[in-house]
């Protein structure tokens, strides 16, 4: 008979945050921060991240303890990252879907680009979740922090030859994210793909040219074609 002793392990390290520590994580800013007490070895072995800190010298270390700044993730955040490092679960059975979102996007943001941890679990949830906003993407629309989102595309939407746009693709592809394209634009578009005899009022861009054939020693048509589009 196999007996499965892994969850009891990990149920022993949670037990082990406040004994024998030798790392402090101080977490968010000075009125809502909080000071994690941890291991390590236990750190660098589970996270990259840490790995990498106690290498270059970003964790310093003050008489026999080693401590880290990380003031732009929340205590919350931090809770659930800490729990899957010592535990290697994640509870998720309570939060908000915007509280999964910005913990997806703390582990991805430039500041903790490197906290990639060594096991999959953490890369199943991700790829969860990212099928669960391409189906729901009202989740992603209502979260606190979209407006960032649509700031960011806004100089690319122009650029884009939605008129080039199958009438299927129309439906499946755009129309869900009908929320971040604007108001008029969408109208027009909608209406475009209704009435065979519409006249689209934003459709400033050249239809993409095919079969280019070009006398050059420099480019190929291939090219040439690219650079016409």
């Amino acid at each position: 008979m196999v007996t499965q002793f892994l969850p009891y392990l990990s149920q022993d390290l949670t037990e082990l945050n406040k004994k024998n520590y030798d790392f402090i994580i101080k977490v968010g800013n000075n009125d809502n921060g909080k000071e994690f007490c941890a291991h390590s070895i236990i750190l660098e072995t589970r996270s990259t991240y840490f790995e990498d800190a106690l290498s270059n010298g970003k964790a310093r270390k003050v008489n026999n303890n080693f401590i880290l700044d990380i003031p732009d993730i929340s205590v919350n955040l931090f809770n659930i990252l800490i729990s899957y490092i010592y535990g290697g679960t994640i509870n998720i059975d309570h939060k908000e879907a915007a509280d999964i979102l910005n913990l997806l996007m703390v582990v991805k943001s430039s500041s903790l680009k490197n906290f990639s941890f060594k096991y999959s679990d953490f890369t199943k949830l991700q790829n969860y979740w990212t099928t669960t906003i391409c189906e729901q993407s009202e989740i992603l629309f209502n979260a606190t922090n979209f407006t960032s989102v649509e700031k960011t595309i806004d100089d690319f939407i122009p650029n884009v030859r939605f008129y080039d746009i199958s009438s299927d693709n129309f439906y499946h592809k755009i129309m869900p994210y009908s929320v971040i394209l604007p108001k008029d634009l969408y109208q027009d578009l909608s209406i475009y793909h209704l009435l065979s005899n519409w006249q689209p009022k934003f459709n400033n861009l050249r239809p993409r040219e095919n079969n280019i054939t070009i006398d050059s020693k420099l480019i190929n048509d291939e090219q040439a074609e690219l650079i016409s589009s």
